[in-house]
Order: structure tokens, then sequence, then C-alpha cells
């Protein structure tokens, strides 16, 4: 079993991005509120859009890729952080439009995140700052530390760019962000019932302040 120790983190490359949208599926499916809002999974075009989203983002907009590697030379989990470094700080696109694919439950996916991304802009427009987008470990190397590796070269750069961090987190990955000097801002809930699952989703939106070591 690979510990984190023998995991590589680089920059990752436009070939990896093929690779990414299944990592980020296997990673987070279990949950019940992505199993409502993608009930059929993941096909070859799913992963063909995602991909071309990825690479979008890393070449046109402000989002860097991390891809951690295991010794055998597999990706085995990746990080998007957004760079809001500009004076001008967070923008919003009003005019963005999101493609959920034709198996997706849009309306709820429009719902959980667009709550989350209201979230984002009400307390980070205007200021700059790093929002972590996605952590996503392969569930075979959950619990090594991969994520925490990935988690720690985000925070160092905010560190060394003197900015705070943005990110929402599910109950499951929120006493990591704690750990790591995130406090909770706001918790967005979600009815499942509504959508026929059972429970309240809840995912926390989390700041943590400039980090200056004393």
């Amino acid at each position: 079993m690979a510990s984190s120790s023998q995991i590589t983190l680089s920059e990752a490359l436009p070939s990896d991005f093929e690779t990414f949208p299944t990592i980020s599926h296997l990673a987070f499916s279990p949950t019940q509120i992505n199993q409502l809002m993608f009930p059929a999974g993941l096909d070859a075009s799913d992963i063909s859009r995602n991909a071309s989203k990825y690479e979008d983002r890393a070449t046109n907009g402000c989002s860097k890729f991390v891809k951690a590697v295991s010794a055998e030379g597999e990706i085995v989990g990746f990080s998007e952080w957004l760079y809001f470094t500009e004076e001008k700080g967070m923008t919003k696109k009003p005019n963005d439009i999101p493609d959920w694919g034709p198996n997706a439950n849009s309306e709820l996916c429009d719902l959980f995140f667009g709550s989350l991304h209201k979230a984002r802009i009400e307390a980070m427009e205007g200021k700059r700052c790093l929002v972590l987008q996605i952590l996503a470990i392969h569930p075979s190397h959950q619990g090594k530390g991969v994520g925490t590796r990935l988690l720690q070269e985000g925070l160092r750069q905010a560190d060394e760019l003197g900015l705070p961090v943005w990110v929402e987190a599910s109950e499951k990955g929120r006493p990591l962000y704690r750990k790591f000097g995130f406090n909770d801002f706001k918790t967005i809930e979600i009815d499942l019932a509504e959508w026929g699952g059972k429970g309240i989703d809840k995912h926390v939106c989390m700041l943590r302040e400039v980090h200056i070591e004393s």
C-alpha cells in the first residue's frame, strides 16, 4: 500500500485531463447527492466533455491543476486551484451557462452548485484569493495522506502570495480543512427528500484567512 511519501506532485499536463473526470467521479459518486445529480453515472461523452472543461479552464481561465502520481506512474488524485491574484480579485461570470450533460439532473445540479457559488461570490467577490475548486482522490488511495499533500501544496502557494483560501467542503472533508486553519463561513443544506433521496445534504463553505508564520 503506497503512502503519501511515495506520491509525487506536479503540474498537470494537457494529456492528463482525460484521466481526471473518472477520478473525480469515483471519488464523489458514493455520496447521495452526487448519485441524485448524476444518476446514470459517467459515460464516454461525460469524460470527453469534462476533460475539455478542465483544459479550457487551465488554458483560458485562472485554474491551475496539480496531479498526484504514484511510484508506479499512475495518477491517483488531483486538485484544481483558482487563482484570483489580480487587483480586481474574484469576479463572477454571469454569462456562463453550465453544461451538466444529458444524463444529469440539471435542476438539482443548478441548485447545488449554484448555492455554493452564490455563497462564494457573496463572501469573496472583489477580493484577491485562492479557491480550492476540486480535490479528488481515487478510492484506492484515499486515507493515505494524498489529499493532505495536495492541500498543503496549494496552501503553501497561498501563503507565499499572502492570500486567503476558500473551499466548499462536504461534512466528511470538513475535519481536514479545519485541521489546516479553515473556519466555517456558511452551511448550505439541501433536503434530498425533495429529489427522491433521504435526509439533508450539508456542505460547508469555509475560509482560511491569510496565514502568517509567527
